[in-house]
């Protein structure tokens, strides 16, 4: 009796452990029951903890499912339930944000069981579909932000769906907002962790914007005078990103009460509508805008003519586009392209032979905005979009190109952008996000520096049309003598506008069977539709990565073994055969067949650590890679840091891989990659191995 009673205390403890501080600074404490405990870095979270963090002190958790909570100052936080157990859809979590900031990233409990991953607030209840966002609480309203991924916040019998960059903000114990874009100052002063003073921070929840899109004069200097006698300069820099994201929170407001926005017609026959703002103080009739200046055909003559005078300009100086639409894409409809397991209810990776077949779609379209030039504008004119989207192996690549008219110039200036991301984050079924990697691709006459492409959709069922906003900073050195440009050595020209395109084309990429063995099948994702094309030429031209598939008999290593291998400290090295594809989506190149590949890695499992290396060939590269760190989940693994080796004629510049043990005791190991390099090539592998 007494031994059952010990296992049963000991198991108790075991699940008392929930996870655990990771990163620690300032005066934190946890309550836990009766007890007040002074916490330290590294210690144990349990169920129904609370954590306090007081003036200038932050704290990082990690929970068991890897679900990272980071709390700023004056932030109360509480573990109401916490249960997890891998593959187990009963696992469930919820948190509580009783005051203060925070940050989440969700870890597999938001995968498996998403609907049962919940953040209370005050007035609120935050639930997710796989992401990581952002809010504050305070006494008297909330603000919640995602970054990535999509959230729903709910209060007061209303909820709305905050999709990444955007943020919804409310009166505590009132209804969410509609989400807006997010502003610097959104971020800036979460990140912060929100260290103005309630006194403060009300002054500035009261200000307001008049019709003529300028706050109280006599309130805006009262609080800009409070905010001066603050002694902090940290406090003092909040004070003012919080000024600067309430007014564009109420900017945004106005431009939505006003029924201001005026449509562009296009050629591209888009269900999204899309145009630029207008002030309230220019008149539309049959089609001819009627200012003080005269009478303008059409809103771009309007805006050359008069540069930014007649229509809206956003905080930043840009003129202010809009999209809208009633025809977004479900994410259910996405998850299929990218390869849909309906019985388990999760996306494939992109390496499982076992998802079927995939869809790769190219997308054109054109582009809407402006271009800033000193406190001058030019319209966007002579645009294209060229986007392809690999769902079946979360790969986009493509250009974003225009041109525009210097002011009081005869120049022409050239914009081109080259796109190329791959991996987890680059194609997800509620959004997607480009990387601008080539800045001044071959065409472009200026020197691109730095660029974001944000809000990216899916419009219409099947994806038939896709939308984003973007924001491109040039230099340019002065070597005009007009007067517009006198006396000025160098200047940043910014572009900021919207793009839609529609899809162009779209085709399945199959499992086509190279070779087998008693293990596995494998070969590479290929196009169906290709008629009488050769096996090496739809190959060579026509495939986009690898792929395994386990024969009907050989199923995955169960935890319980990889637990023994992990209590018995055992060591085991796997060596296989790596094959793949490798893209030049920059360079206008055909697609190499990775060749001479090999992998070998060695598992550590008592430390949870691999080590290793994956080598192939292709075209003229020799791609050697060097894997320094893993980490070992049950039946699968991660390869968390990778680099190039000496000899590689490449330069990793990031790098996701894993993969799973199969057999009933290991003997095999089964993955893939995608990894990118500093020349803008794209490898995407898969590998098997035996031990």
């Amino acid at each position: 009796m007494k031994k059952i009673l010990l296992i049963l205390i000991f198991n108790l403890m075991l699940m008392a452990e929930v996870g655990k501080i990771t990163a620690l600074k300032g005066n934190i404490k946890i309550i836990r029951g009766s007890e007040t405990i002074v916490a330290k870095n590294g210690m144990i979270i349990e169920e129904r903890d609370e954590i306090k963090s007081l003036k200038r002190s932050k704290a990082q958790i990690i929970f068991t499912d890897e679900t990272v909570i980071t709390i700023g100052q004056n932030t109360t936080f509480k573990v109401e339930e916490y249960f997890y157990e891998a593959d187990n859809k009963k696992s469930k979590t919820k948190f509580g944000i009783a005051k203060g900031v925070f940050k989440a990233i969700t870890g597999q409990i938001g995968k498996i069981s998403r609907d049962k991953f919940k953040i209370k607030t005050k007035t609120a209840t935050i639930g997710i579909r796989g992401t990581t966002f952002m809010g504050v609480v305070e006494k008297k309203y909330e603000k919640i932000a995602c970054t990535r991924g999509e959230i729903s916040v709910k209060a007061k019998g209303r909820e709305v769906s905050v999709k990444a960059g955007e943020i919804t903000s409310f009166q505590s114990g009132e209804t969410p907002s509609t989400p807006i874009k997010l502003q610097k100052g959104d971020l800036e002063k979460i990140k912060r962790g929100l260290m103005v003073s309630s006194k403060v921070s009300k002054k500035i929840q009261s200000i307001t914007l008049g019709e003529n899109l300028k706050p109280d004069s006599a309130k805006l200097k009262e609080i800009l005078s409070e905010i001066t006698k603050i002694k902090d300069n940290d406090v003092k820099m909040a004070a003012l990103d919080e000024l600067e994201a309430k007014l564009n929170v109420e900017y945004e407001l106005f431009l939505t009460s006003q029924n201001i926005p005026i449509n562009i017609e296009t050629d591209i026959n888009s269900d999204l509508k899309w145009g630029f703002y207008k002030n309230v103080n220019v008149i539309e009739e049959n089609g001819v805008f009627k200012v003080d200046d005269g009478e303008f055909n059409s809103i771009y003559n309007l805006i050359e003519a008069t540069g930014s005078k007649y229509v809206a300009t956003d905080p930043y100086g840009f003129i202010e586009v809009w999209r809208d639409s009633n025809f977004e894409t479900e994410p259910a409809n996405i998850a299929e392209f990218m390869g849909y397991d309906l019985n388990e209810d999760k996306i494939y990776e992109h390496w499982n032979g076992e998802a079927g077949s995939k869809k790769v779609a190219n997308y054109s379209g054109k582009i809407l905005g402006s271009i800033k030039y000193l406190d001058n504008y030019s319209l966007i004119n002579n645009s294209k979009v060229n986007l392809t989207l690999d769902f079946a192996n979360r790969f986009i690549y493509g250009y974003l190109n225009f041109n525009a008219s210097e002011p009081n110039s005869q120049n022409i200036d050239s914009w081109k952008l080259g796109f190329a991301s791959i991996g987890s984050s680059a194609i997800t079924p509620s959004g997607f996000y480009p990387y601008p990697w080539d800045m001044s691709s071959e065409g472009s006459s200026v020197a691109i520096f730095n660029a974001e492409v944000f809000f990216n959709r899916y419009y219409g069922e099947g994806a038939k049309e896709i939308s984003g906003y973007f924001q491109i900073s040039a230099n340019d050195e002065y070597t005009d003598e007009s007067s517009y440009y006198e006396g000025i050595e160098s200047f940043n020209k910014d572009a900021f506008g919207v793009y839609i395109a529609k899809q162009s084309s779209i085709f399945d990429l199959k499992a086509r069977v190279i070779n087998s063995n008693d293990y596995f099948s494998w070969g590479y994702w290929a196009r169906d539709d290709l008629g009488n094309k050769s096996e090496s030429e739809i190959l060579n031209a026509f495939s986009m990565g690898a792929w395994i598939k386990p024969n009907d008999e050989i199923t995955l290593t169960s935890n319980e073994v990889i637990n023994g291998y992990i209590q018995n400290s055992v060591i085991a090295s796997y060596s296989g055969e790596v094959l793949g594809t490798v893209h030049y989506p920059l360079d206008g190149k055909a697609n190499d067949l990775m060749r001479n590949g090999e992998v070998n890695l060695n598992f550590d499992f008592a430390k949870n650590s691999i080590d290793g290396k994956i080598n192939f060939d292709a075209g003229n590269d020799a791609w050697r890679m060097s894997v320094n760190e893993g980490q070992i989940d049950g039946n699968k693994f991660d390869l968390t840091n990778v680099v190039s080796l000496p000899s590689s004629s490449v330069d990793i510049d990031g790098f996701e891989g894993g993969g799973k043990f199969y057999g009933n005791d290991a003997q095999r190991i089964g993955g893939g990659f995608t990894t990118n390099s500093t020349e803008s090539k794209i490898a995407i592998g898969a590998f098997q191995g035996s031990k």
